[in-house]
């Protein structure tokens, strides 16, 4: 993390987690010139909170998908910058017997002001991802929408869930950038 002003980084494991009690922290004053960025910060937390809560797929899901969510990787990688976020409802969330179906839908939240070239080229994109699903054996149907952050509903929360797409973020090749914070 880059602080603002300043030359200093700091590498932080989510890995190595460490009791510390909280009485001690309380004692301590915080360096006013120790403070980051807000979107710095955002990003921290996200990613801190990606590192423990990960949406989990049913084992038959994964197997049945590997060319999917490859054709998913590739393309987002190239083209998923524009995403806010990318949530998957698939039905069921069980595990499936091998002549049982799953269907899947892709929602992929983007800023309301996203310019109506870019929003289609984003459709495209979701498109080929859910064709790629579909051609999946063991996948009954596959649908994709786009939906401004503004405009997704508390019921996208409940009934979908976040894809997990940070690690496909922060390299060192364009279009690896995390999507903008609001």
């Amino acid at each position: 993390m880059i602080l603002e002003d300043n030359d200093r980084w700091y590498r932080i494991r989510s890995s190595g987690r460490v009791l510390f009690p909280r009485h001690r922290l309380a004692r301590i004053d915080p360096d006013p010139a120790l403070s980051a960025p807000e979107a710095s910060i955002r990003i921290l937390q996200r990613w801190v909170m990606n590192r423990v809560v990960r949406t989990a797929f049913p084992d038959a899901f994964n197997d049945r998908t590997k060319k999917g969510l490859a054709k998913l990787e590739k393309r987002l990688k190239n083209h998923g910058g524009l995403l806010l976020g990318l949530y998957v409802n698939i039905t069921p969330w069980d595990e499936l017997a091998d002549d049982d179906t799953y269907d899947v839908d892709f929602v992929g939240i983007v800023d309301e002001s996203l310019a109506m070239d870019q929003r289609t080229a984003l459709e495209k994109v979701l498109g080929e991802i859910a064709s790629a699903y579909k051609s999946e054996a063991g996948i009954g149907g596959c649908d994709y929408r786009i939906e401004d952050e503004g405009e997704a509903s508390l019921s996208l929360l409940r009934t979908h869930r976040l894809f997990p797409l940070d690690y496909l973020s922060l390299r060192d090749k364009p279009g690896g950038e995390l999507p903008p914070l609001a």
